[in-house]
């Protein structure tokens, strides 16, 4: 039905913060019924329970099996603080010379604050008693400190290693990992326990401390990068390809900075000030064909969408062809009609872009 009535205005949507990703990987909505959950108490943070933050004991993985011989990203769920979304968790996986599996775990805090998470420490798996379906990691925590300074802050904090009995073992059963999350008062952390958050990322502390490095990368103004092949291999394709058995070294034709940032994801998960470089991150994520890096940068564009750079994120999306999060960034802007006066929009020159948008922000009656 055609709408004559000149007073139209946009058709605004409820903002789901606690969604990390409108498309959680399908494995984590399966129903309820379909999996035999031992603890009726709330404490389950997964796609099919609801959990206060500080009520959650397990991060809950469904058909681990499958995703650990799969490289990619895929969320767990959310707590809840209040009723309102609290914490977001997610992971990678990637496979490793000699059929060892990584499984890297992530999460996003929606307000700036410090806090502990306990993290099982080993990959100690078990059978939980009365099941045939479900099995748990090592009860025993390690403990990690963060502070999230912004809003919807995504942090790294786990990395576990699985053999290819491991896999075997988990065939089409759901992962138990234990956790507790704890809130702190204070503002600042101690530079003490700062130098312990680092030294807890033991990836991090191979290119940090420079500890037996196997292989060198050279930038292209010839500055070195000390590096170890099986975490270059493990994590990029296409330097997996370059590295010759016989060769201890390799030039690739990028910068400093660019270099950095590429080493940081790759040892750390995560890379300093990320939220100023997503453009960037997706260039190197593409050339190098490191797919969990690909997908936090999606990830970060898309969390940090504003006003000024709505329009820069579609252009970028639609220059990688990032469906998900171009379809975010017009969700954004149909919300916010005043970015119709920003220079971003006045300034676009994209045709094609320009009819994707008058064919996807709708209007209605007031």
């Amino acid at each position: 039905m055609i709408v004559n009535n000149p007073a139209i205005r946009l058709r605004i949507n409820p903002i789901m913060c606690a969604l990390l990703d409108a498309s959680a990987d399908a494995g984590n909505r399966l129903c309820a019924q379909d999996i035999m959950i031992p603890n009726p108490n709330n404490d389950i943070v997964s796609g099919t329970h609801r959990c206060e933050t500080e009520a959650a004991t397990k991060l809950c993985i469904f058909d681990i099996n499958k995703k650990l011989i799969s490289d990619g990203r895929y969320d767990i769920g959310g707590t809840y603080l209040n009723e309102t979304s609290d914490f977001w968790f997610y992971f990678t996986t990637s496979s490793c010379p000699k059929q060892i599996y990584l499984l890297s775990l992530f999460f996003r805090c929606k307000s700036p604050r410090n806090f502990s998470i306990g993290i099982s420490d080993s990959v100690n798996i078990n059978m939980v008693d009365g099941s045939n379906k479900i099995m748990t990691l090592s009860e025993n925590l390690k403990w990690y400190s963060f502070r999230s300074v912004d809003s919807y802050e995504n942090h790294y904090f786990k990395t576990f290693c699985f053999s290819k009995k491991d896999t075997k073992d988990l065939h089409s059963l759901s992962l138990f990992i234990p956790i507790c999350i704890r809130s702190e008062t204070g503002l600042n952390l101690s530079p003490d326990i700062l130098r312990s958050i680092k030294l807890q990322h033991d990836l991090g502390a191979l290119i940090s401390k420079q500890e037996k490095p196997d292989f060198i990368l050279t930038s292209a103004s010839g500055t070195q990068f000390p590096a170890h092949k099986i975490i270059l291999a493990a994590h990029s394709s296409v330097l997996k390809s370059l590295i010759k058995e016989d060769s201890n070294s390799l030039l690739i034709d990028i910068n400093d900075t660019t270099m950095d940032m590429l080493l940081q994801f790759l040892y750390t998960g995560t890379i300093k000030d990320v939220s100023k470089q997503g453009r960037q991150l997706l260039e190197i994520a593409k050339k190098f064909k490191v797919h969990a890096l690909f997908l936090l940068a999606q990830q970060i564009i898309g969390d940090h969408i504003d006003i000024d750079n709505a329009i820069e994120v579609a252009i970028v999306a639609k220059k990688f062809n990032l469906e998900k999060l171009l379809h975010k960034a017009t969700d954004f802007i149909r919300n916010h009609p005043e970015i119709a006066k920003t220079s971003g929009w006045l300034e676009l020159n994209d045709i094609e872009l320009m009819k994707y948008f008058f064919e996807h922000i709708n209007y209605k009656q007031v």
